[in-house]
């Protein structure tokens, strides 16, 4: 099996996994990165963690993942039309693949 880096992501609310099986992206606030991406390290694989406000039976479960296809940082000034919900000052817009 092909050794693949891996980043678990929560999704804090249930628009966050809409966007991303709408869209294809998903998002992370500047501050909350790995430590590790200020040596260049980026995630191949990403697994996304369902917090309780999924309910009894989605909560506290991995039930979505994907290869990375793209890592862009957007400063909220350079925003797209499908970042304008999201009122960060800076995020890492992750691309995930099907």
């Amino acid at each position: 099996m092909e050794n693949k880096e891996l980043l678990v992501a929560l999704l804090p609310k249930k628009s966050a996994l809409e966007i991303l099986q709408t869209e294809g992206w998903y998002h992370i606030p500047i501050e909350n990165v790995p430590h590790r991406w200020e040596e260049g390290w980026r995630p191949k694989v990403m697994a996304f963690y369902q917090g309780k406000v999924f309910g009894k039976d989605d909560a506290y479960k991995i039930r979505h993942f994907g290869e990375v296809s793209q890592v862009d940082i957007v400063p909220e000034k350079n925003s797209s039309l499908m970042m304008k919900k999201i009122n960060i000052r800076q995020k890492i817009c992750i691309i995930v693949s099907d």
